[in-house]
């Protein structure tokens, strides 16, 4: 065990790719195309919409659950640890992709003003993929 890396890092930025790309794909497609097939005038409004909002950290969420099961067949012991820093760099790099997006999609309330770029959901939601890691790291265990 003392000479293997403590850290599968290989494994880490797959994951951490997996996550953040399928979450960042998620995230830019769903305000336009759903602002054409409800034909609305603006994507801020989608944007904004709390179940958006919900939903990108909801996919973030599975994926990083998905990624615990999934490492946890090769990395086995060590899970716990590659699971805190896979969930770490997503939730730092996820963060990012929300100022993008607030700041591409413009988000508004439903009285027509602007949100925050970043709001008290999206620090929660990236809190809680920690949360998550560590969950999945555990119960996929047995």
């Amino acid at each position: 065990m003392a000479d293997q890396p403590r850290f599968e890092w290989g494994k880490i930025f797959l994951a951490v790719a997996l996550i953040v790309g399928i979450t960042t794909a998620v995230g830019f497609a769903v305000p336009a195309g759903l602002t054409l097939a409800l034909k609305l005038g603006h994507t801020g409004i989608v944007a904004g919409s709390d179940l958006f909002r919900w939903g990108f950290w909801v996919v973030a969420w599975l994926l990083t659950f998905w990624q615990g099961m999934t490492m946890l067949r090769t990395i086995h012991d060590a899970i716990v640890d590659d699971m805190v820093v896979t969930a770490g760099i997503a939730a730092l790099l996820l963060m990012i992709v929300r100022m993008f997006i607030s700041l591409v999609y413009e988000p508004m309330n439903g009285q027509g003003e602007l949100l925050p770029v970043i709001t008290a959901l999206d620090t929660g939601g990236a809190l809680m993929m920690v949360v998550v890691a560590l969950i999945s790291a555990r119960i996929n265990r047995y």
